[in-house]
């Protein structure tokens, strides 16, 4: 019994470093920023992006970590952040500047090819990619209200969208 107890704690202990090796493995891979402190990472619409690849730290990480062996749904998630990101933060400007309204109309048809591509390839397991991304990037009361302005603010329609 005691052998059993021992062998059984050695492949856990195994299987725990493994897992953690394989974390830094993904991080070194991916080259992905550090985890912000989720005591500042929500405090405004931009978030923290310490690489400057207009996706939020967190957000880069989450999707990393979970698709980082599906180079066809981390490819499209993370473009699909960085639009996303781009775009609810120039609705946010609207109330600092003059932000033209037909870049963001344009920005808004992207995310929107961008999310009807990736579900018509990738299908239902897409689909459902997307509402996690979503849930993930619009966590705040203040990234809610500029995604709804950004959704309102596409006018492309589906039977419009080439997809490559």
């Amino acid at each position: 019994m005691k052998v059993l107890l021992t062998l059984l704690f050695s492949i856990f202990s195994i299987s725990i470093s493994a897992a953690e090796l394989s974390k830094q493995e993904i991080e070194k891979k991916f080259n992905l920023p550090a985890q912000p402190n989720p005591k500042f990472q929500d405090v405004t619409v931009y978030g923290i992006d310490t690489n400057k690849n207009g996706i939020r730290d967190e957000i880069e990480r989450a999707i990393t970590f979970r698709f980082y062996n599906n180079s066809f749904d981390l490819t499209h998630l993370l473009e699909l952040s960085m639009l996303m990101s781009a775009s609810m933060a120039q609705t946010m400007d609207f109330n600092y500047k003059a932000v033209d309204p037909k870049k963001v109309i344009a920005n808004s048809n992207k995310i929107v090819k961008q999310i009807i591509c990736y579900v018509r390839k990738g299908g239902l397991e897409a689909a459902n990619n997307v509402d996690v991304l979503t849930k993930i990037q619009v966590n705040t009361y203040e990234r809610q209200i500029s995604y709804n302005v950004v959704k309102n603010f596409s006018n492309i329609k589906e039977d419009q969208i080439k997809c490559d």
